[in-house]
């Protein structure tokens, strides 16, 4: 699914002087990620499999935006993510081998993330963060086994913990590198069992208030409740270009 996103690709130089304004940066970015998991809409319904390329996800697509900011004073930071994807796909219904029946299936996702986090540890050419905060989910999964009879579908919204870690380093004048990860679920508050993101990227300074990157993204979530099952993850390389403000 070819996806434009806003993603936090940090490239300031730690610390700040005493009053400093806030400095806050977007990036819009293509995210050439594949898909793979599973969907049960309902107790009793077959778990629907998806394997997916992203160019098989590409033409499946029916959308998707992603927006990601980041807002820092000093030590402090502020992260807020916005996502929305929709697609629809064939997959398959395991029977137990060899018996597999054709299926299709489709999902649109929404999240949001606040968080704050506090610079933990920073030198002149390396900095880390720590942070904390919630994920609200909104999801929409449908399944169809044409060969049984079954059409399914189910809409379930959420909010997920999260706690995540973000390291920066200046590799030289105009190259940096960023390495993030966060994970969480809301399981005891009615919540996934897990969620999970990954993110590194290498970025180059193409002007004053704009970098180039490039990296790779994991985002993942294990919704299980009720008899509903949603778990999915996305995979893939992404390429984009930061706005400092």
């Amino acid at each position: 699914m070819l996806a434009v996103l806003l993603a936090a690709a940090i490239t300031s130089q730690p610390g700040s002087a005493p009053g400093e304004a806030w400095r806050v940066q977007l990036t819009p970015y293509v995210w050439a990620a594949g898909l793979e998991g599973r969907i049960r809409p309902a107790a009793g319904f077959p778990a629907v499999r998806i394997e997916r390329s992203f160019g098989e996800l590409l033409e499946d697509s029916d959308g998707a935006a992603f927006l990601t900011g980041t807002a820092r004073k000093g030590r402090g930071v502020i992260l807020g993510d916005l996502t929305w994807t929709s697609s629809s796909s064939e997959g398959r219904v395991d029977l137990g081998a060899p018996v597999a029946l054709p299926a299709s299936g489709g999902t649109e996702q929404a999240s949001a993330t606040i968080a704050g986090g506090w610079t933990v540890a920073r030198d002149e050419r390396a900095y880390l963060d720590i942070y904390a905060g919630a994920r609200l989910w909104r999801v929409r999964a449908e399944a169809s086994v044409p060969a049984l009879g079954l059409s399914q579908s189910v809409r379930r919204s959420w909010a997920d913990p999260v706690v995540g870690a973000r390291f920066h380093a200046t590799l030289s004048e105009r190259w940096s590198a960023i390495i993030q990860a966060d994970g969480g679920g809301g399981a005891m508050l009615g919540g996934a069992d897990a969620t999970y993101q990954f993110v590194a990227t290498v970025n180059w300074q193409a002007g004053e208030r704009v970098w180039l990157s490039g990296g790779w993204r994991h985002l993942s979530v294990d919704y299980r409740r009720d008899g509903v099952v949603a778990d999915l993850a996305l995979n893939g390389p992404l390429a984009g270009a930061t706005w400092r403000f």
